[in-house]
Formats: C-alpha cells, structure tokens, sequence
C-alpha cells in the first residue's frame, strides 16, 4: 500500500515541471501555486512515513495538477488551498490535543492546588454528541463550545443555562460555519465572540476571527487583521481567550508538524487592543515567563478580574523510573494586571483526560471538558471551595 502512495506522489511531484509551462503566465500565481504543491507534497510525505493515510490529500493535489493543466490555475490553487487546510486538520487535530509524541518534562515537582473541587458532570439537554473546548459566558448562563476538533466540519455550538448542574441546547451557530473547523469560542460582555478557524491560515496566516452574538445569532463575522499574527513560519493561534472588557486576547501561539497529532510547541502570550486592533504586547514574554515552559501550554482562560488565568498543560514524565503522558488544568495568579504571572499550579480535583478550562466571572465555577467513564468527551464542572 505505502509503494501505491509513492508512485502517486511520485507522479504528483511532476506538477513541479508542468508550473513552469505557459498555463501559469503570470509569476505570482506560478511562484505560489509552486509553494504551495510544494508544502503539500511534503506533508503529504511526512504523513505517510507516520503511517498516516495520504490518500484523499494525494487526490486533492491530482485535482490541483488537473485543473493547472486545463488553464484553470486559480482553481488549482483553490484546491492546493482545501488540500493544505486538510492537511493542517490531520496535524492540529487528531487526538483533541494529546498526540502519540508529547514534550517531555518532569512535572513530578509541579505545586498543586485544592482551590476547585468536587468534579461533577454537566447536562445538556437537546445535545447528546461530544463537547469540547467549552466557554462560559462571565455571567455563568450562556454556554458556547465545539463538536468534536477530530472532523473536517467543526461547529460552534450555543447552550443557555437551566439549572445548577443543566443547560438546554440551542442551536449550532451556522453563521460561523466554513468548510473547514471553528472552535474555540470566547465571549466578551459586550457580546463580541471570537474563535479560531483556518479559512485564511494559508493565504494570511490569520486564525482568529470575531461576530457579534445577537440573542441566539451571530452577525458581522470578520477576520481579526491586528498585528497578532506569528510572523515565524509553521506557528498559527490555536486558542483565545478574550477578557470581559474585550480590550485583551489571551492566544496560544501553536507549530505543529505534519504527521503529528499533537503540537511540537505551544506557548501563551497576550495581544492588547491599541488604537482599536490587537497587537501582541511587547512584555508578553515576561508576563508569561513562569507559566511557558518546554510542555504545551493552550486553551487559556482569564478570570474577570485578569488575576488568575487558567490553561492546559500537556507532557510526558519520564523521571523516576515512571513513563507516561498527562494532561493538567492548571492555574496560575498575580495581584496586579500588568504583573507577570506567578509560577502555576496543578488544580488536584480534576483528573484524567481533561482540557480547555473556562471561568464564570464570580470565579465560583470553573468548566472543563473531560472524557467520561464511557470515553466520550463531555462538559465537566468544579466548585470553588
């Protein structure tokens, strides 16, 4: 099987020859038809030899050559384009987080805190698929989150609280929806939600977009185009966390590698609103110097008052004759909001597979989600004590 994928790719490697005839007349479009095969057929590649299937890639980028062939080079890019966001799919998603080669780190020696406990699982009424990457609006009733981040198709969702432990499903918030993944969602109290997509990560790199939620609808999507986006190559903004205010984004800064179902670094930093666009801040570094480490850190979360965030932590341990992976919800505080942050600590309540921590502004209940005893992953909430 794997000899059928290299003479396929073999043959796709061929368009590079073909860009350079007069069906590509003009030089822009040929150098970044040629870049983009180029990136593609090697991921494609690198998903292979991880005994990936690199199959309906591969067809997308026959597609492409197809259509390059036929004098159709804007066509052809478009489909490079689908196949990139593919690609970029396969190797952000798979795994929700947590893929076969984590960084490795000894968090043995990581401070631990009993500030939540009492885990309990949240009902939501209407909804019976999987949760992920919760928000809870800073008044405790209004619930956003996405389906699943292991489908081509990912969707944000809206529930409205109905009780302590229950909310009621609404809808799915089609004015979001592309032909690629949307998820997490944040929500100011202004009602501006963000969220992520990579609609445009492959012609502007920008991941992070903003509607205006209306009663149960969205309005007025738009890419954010503030001065946020990773100029390094490979990095894109996986999560963000937008403050009540809506004046500070909270993102974590991602490089993922072909073939790789986890990120091979994930780091938070902090983007301020200036003369009405985000702009990273330039003491974004010092200000998240004892939360970054050589782990993953992602899927932030910031309390109302800006005085203790909340975010994921993904690493193997290997120390001490033990060897595993883990994923922790961790928080880490500060008395002022232009203080660094203090070096975090583990919440011991919460246990197992367990990601994307968010806050109600009176701090009383922190959600997560968390595979249940069958698996699924679902909404999961502690008590502060």
């Amino acid at each position: 099987m794997i000899a059928k994928y290299v003479e396929r790719l073999a043959a796709t490697l061929a368009t590079l020859t073909i860009l350079s005839t007069s069906a590509l007349s003009g030089g822009s479009l040929k150098e970044r038809i040629q870049q983009k095969m180029q990136t593609a057929i090697t991921q494609v590649q690198a998903l292979a030899a991880d005994g990936g299937n690199p199959a309906p890639h591969l067809a997308l980028l026959e597609k492409a050559r197809g259509q390059v062939l036929a004098g159709h080079p804007q066509h052809g890019e478009a489909t490079l384009d689908k196949a990139l966001n593919a690609l970029a799919q396969v190797s952000q998603t798979a795994g929700g987080g947590q893929g076969p080669v984590l960084p490795v780190l000894d968090w043995s020696n990581e401070k631990t805190t009993k500030l939540y406990t009492h885990p309990r699982k949240i009902k939501i009424r209407g909804y019976s698929s999987t949760v992920m990457e919760p928000f809870i609006s800073y008044d405790g009733q209004l619930l956003l989150f996405n389906n699943s981040n292991t489908e081509a198709d990912t969707d944000l969702h809206l529930a409205r609280k109905t009780g302590d432990l229950e909310f009621q499903y609404i809808r799915v918030l089609d004015e979001t929806r592309s032909d690629v993944m949307e998820a997490a969602p944040s929500l100011d109290n202004s009602g501006a939600l963000y969220f992520t997509s990579l609609r445009e990560y492959f012609q502007t790199r920008e991941t992070i977009l903003r509607g205006q939620l209306e009663g149960d609808r969205v309005v007025g999507t738009e890419v954010i185009r503030g001065q946020i986006t990773p100029a390094r190559n490979g990095l894109l903004n996986m999560d963000v966390s937008v403050s009540p205010q809506g004046d500070e984004l909270y993102i974590s800064a991602a490089r993922f590698v072909a073939g790789s179902n986890a990120p091979k670094e994930s780091n938070l930093q902090l983007a301020r609103k200036v003369n009405g666009q985000f702009e990273i801040d330039r003491k974004s570094a010092r200000l998240f110097a004892r939360v970054n480490t050589d782990a993953l850190e992602y899927a932030p979360s910031i309390s109302g008052d800006g005085l203790e965030l909340y975010f994921t932590r993904a690493s193997q341990l290997i120390a001490k004759g033990s060897q595993g992976g883990k994923l922790r919800i961790m928080v880490a505080t500060r008395k002022n909001r232009n203080d660094p942050f203090e070096e975090p600590s583990v919440i011991k309540a919460i246990t197992g597979f367990v990601e994307a921590p968010t806050i109600t502004g009176d701090k009383r209940y922190l959600y997560y989600h968390a595979k249940d005893p069958k698996g699924v992953l679902s909404l999961y909430r502690v008590t502060r004590q």
